[in-house]
């Protein structure tokens, strides 16, 4: 606790109130959680490790792409027309030399070609697409300093990455079904409340409404989508490390990660648009460096995230100690 009495004592000279006594204020909690969050990050070398995930993400992110449609098109029929929804959804805070080098890479494949499930090329693809899940527990350990000798087996780790893998791919098949169907579905519920509203002598005209009921679903589709990136968030910090360690609290964090990662993303896009001169620094290569930064911010939001809750909870054991 020798570090957290040096925060608030760096925090009361950059006045700050911390009282001695009594119950602590939200305020408080939260500098103190940011502070302790960020002198973890520089201890676990949190920049490092975002690094390693991005290397080893970015080795992973093709093979999880072909992976990705293949089992997206199980679940809506056309990987094309999901692909095309993601990509639209992503546009509005990836930078477009990313979502633009991703696309030129979907385009060459052959869409709906690898529908078989248990085919020899898709469980290949799924294999190597594991590595990035693999890449996320194993920083995910160091970051909670678990012994090496209490970390996973290689074959567990493994089987483990690989049934990520698959929850990913139902998650984000559900995620299709609902972003490509559900407007389709409520076009179909208005013709058919006009149909009914017709038999019964009542008002047909029902195209305010229908246009209504569209703008608000094209404006839910974010808090839905922001959901779902919690949600993801959520399942890599129950279950990535080794060990768990129950009072440690999981949702503050996944809810920081999620808004980080949208919020970084959307900065890097207007810094490579209106600032960055990446293609004529790298040429031919720029978009790669700029999909590399991206998985790098991503990685680094996500570790961020779980450090979060580390700090929550050291900042709130800490703050019990000091006010019984």
């Amino acid at each position: 606790m020798r570090l957290l009495e040096q925060l608030v004592e760096q925090l009361r000279a950059l006045g700050i109130p911390f009282a001695s006594s009594g119950r602590t204020s939200r305020r408080e909690l939260v500098w103190l959680t940011l502070r302790l969050a960020w002198e973890n990050a520089m201890r676990y070398r949190l920049f490092g490790l975002a690094s390693e995930m991005a290397y080893s993400s970015m080795l992973a992110l093709f093979p999880f792409i072909l992976t990705l449609l293949t089992g997206v098109g199980l679940f809506v029929g056309s990987s094309e027309q999901a692909f095309e929804r993601l990509m639209e959804q992503l546009s509005q805070i990836a930078p477009q030399e990313a979502l633009t080098l991703l696309d030129r890479y979907v385009r060459e494949l052959r869409f709906g070609q690898n529908r078989g499930l248990l085919s020899l090329g898709f469980l290949g693809t799924l294999w190597a697409a594991s590595g990035a899940m693999g890449a996320v527990m194993t920083a995910l350990d160091l970051s909670h300093e678990i012994p090496q000798d209490r970390r996973r087996p290689f074959w567990r780790r493994k089987l483990i990455s690989l049934v990520w893998m698959l929850a990913t791919l139902g998650l984000t098949g559900l995620a299709s079904l609902i972003f490509l169907f559900s407007a389709s579905f409520l076009r179909f519920l208005y013709r058919k409340a006009g149909f009914l509203a017709q038999e019964v002598g009542g008002p047909t005209q029902l195209d305010p409404l229908r246009e209504l009921g569209l703008n608000l679903w094209g404006i839910l589709t974010w808090p839905i989508s922001l959901g779902l990136v919690v949600f993801s968030c959520w399942v890599l910090y129950r279950f990535g490390p080794s060990l768990r360690r129950p009072q440690i609290p999981i949702w503050p964090g996944a809810i920081v990660a999620s808004l980080l990662w949208v919020g970084v993303s959307w900065g890097l896009r207007i810094y490579v648009e209106h600032f960055g001169q990446f293609n004529q620094v790298y040429g031919a290569v720029g978009a790669v460096i700029v999909l590399l930064l991206w998985v790098w911010l991503t990685s680094l939001a996500l570790l961020f995230g779980d450090q979060i809750n580390i700090a929550l909870y050291q900042a709130q054991k800490w703050i019990e100690e000091r006010d019984p």
